[in-house]
């Protein structure tokens, strides 16, 4: 076993070495300049320099996946990760399955592995579609040959979509950050960075550019109350505790009046960590524009209808909630010259490729029906996603903000491995949730304000009794306006 693990990781890395000569290669090539023959040569230099792009995106992808194979192999020394001709045998006859891995693996590891592949692409001059593609393959290539467990449909789709929609948006804040802090943005995109250092070169421009970047510094009161049908909330379920926090909001590109050039030239992403005792929230919501057009792009109506592409998760010590999705987007803004009011406001409607929320009876302390220590934590399940946000702001009277949003969703059936937990828990979901701000500057860049954020869940299942599960958060932030 010990040699073999010996030739796991010497393997991996005379791939890694390969890769890097290859780069090197690239570089050295692309430094020889000629006169003659200037035509040909040039489309014989660009048909040469697409081919090195590609073999270097598919070989830094197919490096991803050995390394993160090597890693759990041999330092984690993971079973499912001693993979052979085997198991790739195994898993091209034997089909595809929904797994049960946990929530942090599928929501938040797929997700980022999902960006890494698609930066392998971003990063040698594919574009979103190109660069989607590539990370599917990735995703199919992780699934048939890395693990000896049979493919997953669930990951290929998360690993797909939200790897492509986080993957985009690091490639252009990676772009945007090296401008003035290259180091800095190596943590925004590593892949991206890592590609760069080879190929000694400067990111490829990108059009678009952030506008917007706000920081928040908070503390507040979190409660929550969890109940089963036909009964009042249970105080013994009820939590009522202090917490704070900090988040982070982007805005790329304007969103009014927009016209799309590029695939997420105009994206906003949010990012929030809270802590309290014995508990803890993170969550990242990111809304990218696919293609837009500006129906009346002056003044005082700026108005944009559009296609986007979201994925949203929270992943927390009371709740899981995550939502992939594509719809149609409109949005407006109205300015006042005179009165100093703006007016903005955004509706979305979208179509839920895969999402879902935290399974109650598992999720719970109280461990109903003793399925905790083998189930899936989480549903998955389709369906449909509305979204409402406005804001009413002047100079002197300060900012009055409003989010809103309501999922349903249908519990997929077959989704667990076991008949009995199937039929618990086929059904429905509802979920609604949002928040209401007011914030005023103190000083330059600086403004304080107040905020309610309020999560609420209806579950209707056919097996079991339903639950209803209430979430709310109270903060006074301090943020600062970059």
């Amino acid at each position: 076993m010990k040699e073999r693990k010996k030739q796991t990781a010497l393997c991996v890395l005379l791939v890694f070495l390969g890769m890097f000569m290859l780069s090197a290669q690239e570089t050295d090539n692309a430094t020889e300049q000629t006169t003659e023959n200037e035509p040909l040569k040039t489309a014989t230099h660009h048909a040469l320099e697409t081919f090195r792009h590609t073999l270097l995106a598919v070989g830094e992808t197919i490096e991803i996946n050995l390394l993160i194979n090597a890693w759990d192999y041999v330092v984690l020394d993971q079973e499912w990760a001693a993979v052979g001709i085997d198991s790739i045998k195994h898993n091209l006859t034997h089909g595809w399955h929904w797994d049960e891995d946990d929530f942090k693996m599928n929501q938040l590891g797929h997700p980022y592995q999902g960006s890494l592949y698609f930066n392998s692409g971003r990063a040698n001059g594919f574009n979103f579609w190109q660069s989607s593609l590539l990370t599917m393959f990735g995703s199919a290539m992780w699934e048939i040959c890395m693990e000896t467990s049979k493919p997953s449909i669930n990951d290929i789709i998360t690993t797909t979509i939200a790897g492509s929609i986080a993957g985009e948006a690091m490639h252009r804040l990676y772009v945007d950050v090296y401008k003035k802090a290259p180091w800095i943005a190596w943590l925004i995109s590593p892949q991206d960075g890592i590609n760069d250092l080879f190929q000694w070169k400067k990111p490829d421009p990108v059009k678009g550019h952030t506008t917007l970047v706000e920081a928040y510094l908070y503390t507040g009161m979190l409660t929550t109350r969890e109940a089963f049908q036909n009964s009042a909330f249970s105080t013994e379920r009820a939590i009522k505790i202090p917490t704070g926090g900090i988040a982070l909001h982007v805005v790329y590109g304007n969103p009014y009046g927009h016209d799309t050039e590029e695939m997420f030239d105009q994206f906003n992403l949010s990012l929030e960590a809270d802590f309290a005792p014995n508990e803890w929230s993170a969550a990242c919501f990111i809304d990218g524009l696919l293609f837009s057009r500006s129906l009346w792009d002056y003044k005082p109506y700026r108005t944009t209808v559009g296609i986007d592409l979201q994925h949203k998760t929270i992943y927390a010590s009371l709740l899981q909630y995550y939502n992939t999705s594509f719809g149609v987007l409109f949005a407006q803004q109205t300015e006042s010259e005179d009165s100093g009011w703006t007016i903005s406001w955004k509706a979305n409607a979208s179509y839920i490729a895969l999402g879902g929320s935290d399974t109650y009876y598992v999720f719970s302390d109280t461990n109903y029906f003793g399925l905790r220590n083998n189930t899936r934590t989480y549903q998955l399940g389709t369906g449909a996603s509305a979204q409402l946000a406005c804001s009413l702001s002047h100079p002197k009277a300060g900012t009055l903000s409003l989010n809103a949003a309501a999922d349903f969703l249908w519990n997929w059936p077959g989704t667990y491995s076991k008949d009995t937990v199937n039929d618990m828990f086929s059904g429905t979901t509802f979920i609604q949730y949002g928040s209401v701000s007011y914030e005023h500057v103190i000083y330059k860049n600086y403004s304080i304000g107040i905020a309610d954020f309020l999560y609420h869940k209806s579950a209707v299942f056919h097996d079991i009794p339903s639950v209803e599960q209430l979430q709310n958060v109270v903060r006074i932030y301090l943020k600062m306006q970059f």
